[in-house]
């Protein structure tokens, strides 16, 4: 295989990392580079990745072609500037993450050849259970659980909550502090968003919204994660004690400690 011909399934490769081998012939034959005599064999094609590319096949993390609009990357640069500027100890994060109350349910038994293995399970519908989540530097502000999916109002009356309620005898949230949510079509909602502004604004606190296809700056993504894998230590309690289990394991799995690392791997922390 020639230079000229590696080159080529190099660039047809960056171009689309998904590209299968028998694209890369056609894509080779299409463009004039070889002909039906000289195209190379598959197993070619899987040396030269391989070998001369040092390409390895792996699961592709897709991104939005909508995320790298003009309109998106300036709401980005926007947000980051801002960020900036703030003190990260005034940052608290929002967020809503579902918990399926089958989760736990075995999905295997035993019964006689030719015969259905069928067995009586709590929460055999797909019912769910939503947590929402504050979260700063110092650990998680508070939280709650709602039957269901969220929804506006379900927003509204948990931040009414947080505003109610102190944390030994401090507020939640203070004068000065800036709370972030995503771009969740329910934030936006003319009525509730309204609302909204006009809680925080009497609270002296400010809201604003993450940039768009970018989950990954706020911070309650990888409490999830860790509040979900310390769900599934516990099981048995999942299964028949469900509000409680995912309430033990809001208190237990992040901690002040974890919450620094979560913030410092978002960047809030320099």
């Amino acid at each position: 295989m020639t230079n000229d011909v590696i080159e080529c399934i190099a660039f047809f490769v960056e171009n689309r990392p998904s590209i299968q081998i028998r694209e890369i012939q056609n894509k080779l034959l299409d463009t004039g580079v070889c002909t039906l005599e000289t195209c190379p064999t598959k197993s070619s094609i899987c040396r030269a990745l391989r070998n001369d590319l040092l390409l390895t096949r792996k699961k592709i993390r897709p991104v939005a072609k909508e995320s790298q609009t003009l309109n998106v990357e300036t709401s980005f640069d926007d947000y980051i500037n801002f960020i900036s500027t703030t003190n990260s100890f005034n940052l608290h994060f929002f967020d809503e993450s579902s918990f399926l109350k089958n989760t736990c349910n075995r999905k295997y038994g035993y019964s006689l050849y030719g015969h259905e293995a069928i067995e009586i399970q709590r929460f055999a519908s797909d019912a769910t259970l939503t947590l929402n989540l504050l979260h700063s530097r110092t650990g998680i502000d508070y939280f709650n659980l709602v039957e269901g999916a969220s929804n506006s109002l379900h927003l509204l009356n948990f931040f009414s909550d947080v505003f109610n309620h102190g944390l030994y005898g401090a507020p939640i949230l203070s004068p000065g502090d800036i709370v972030i949510m995503d771009n969740c079509r329910f934030h936006h909602a003319r009525l509730i968003q309204n609302n909204l502004e006009y809680l925080f604004a009497n609270n002296g606190v400010t809201l604003i919204y993450q940039p768009p296809y970018h989950p990954e700056l706020n911070t309650c993504e990888y409490c999830f994660k860790l509040i979900k894998d310390g769900i599934k230590r516990e099981n048995n309690f999942y299964e028949y004690h469900m509000e409680l289990a995912i309430a033990d394991s809001v208190l237990n799995s992040v901690n002040q400690s974890l919450s620094e690392r979560i913030f410092q791997h978002c960047g809030y922390i320099r």
